[in-house]
């Protein structure tokens, strides 16, 4: 996971600001896979220190079953989800509007790839009433997990819902672009500009 765009990644140099040293080592594998890092987001260091992802088309294929119960859906991880996830070191967290599937649906499903012990948090809008990319949705799964804005990168495939809402939270985003993870909700909304993007989650 290395190809970041738009966004910028530090060189492996100290730099000074008004609020101290700080440094740029990092290449997004670096940031995921050392658990800590400091990227340059609107020319000011952010260290990251949760990685949230959206669920369907992101982390699971919900377009294998999409008609079945969540409860014998089939659980399908999309490309590169079982390379990348289990070396991570961030706390992770999902983030996903659900028809009527609640957390302990969503974990469930997540337990039958056998990736829901990789996920600290797990917030549906079934359960905090609103969908991406209502802002109450994410100010509510900030508290859920008890984060800032400022604390969270947020890995999504859709403009609609997850970056839009990322963007008016202010929260940094990645935006998978490669056509596997494309969704026939998204309408590529004009407006939701993500911080980076990557065409694959093995970048």
């Amino acid at each position: 996971m290395e190809g970041w765009r738009q966004g910028r990644l530090g060189s492996k140099e100290d730099h000074s600001t008004t609020k101290g040293n700080y440094k740029t080592d990092l290449t997004l594998t670096g940031l995921l896979m050392k658990g800590l890092g400091t990227i340059i987001w609107q020319n000011r260091p952010v260290t990251i220190k949760v990685l949230i992802f959206d669920l369907g088309r992101t982390i699971l294929d919900e377009e294998a079953g999409r008609d079945v119960d969540i409860h014998f859906r089939p659980a399908i991880p999309m490309s590169g989800v079982l390379e990348v996830i289990p070396k991570i070191r961030l706390p992770m967290g999902v983030w996903a509007n659900t028809h009527d599937a609640t957390a302990d649906d969503v974990k469930l499903w997540l337990s039958r790839a056998n990736l829901d012990q990789h996920f600290r948090w797990i917030v549906t809008s079934s359960d905090v009433g609103y969908r991406k990319p209502d802002q109450r949705f994410f100010a509510l799964a900030l508290q859920q997990c008890g984060c800032k804005p400022e604390d969270v990168l947020f890995i999504g495939n859709q403009l609609n819902s997850d970056i839009k809402g990322a963007n008016i939270c202010g929260i940094c985003s990645v935006l998978l672009t490669g056509p596997a993870y494309r969704s026939i909700d998204d309408d590529l909304d004009p407006v939701a500009k993500p911080t980076f993007k990557i065409e694959h989650l093995r970048e």
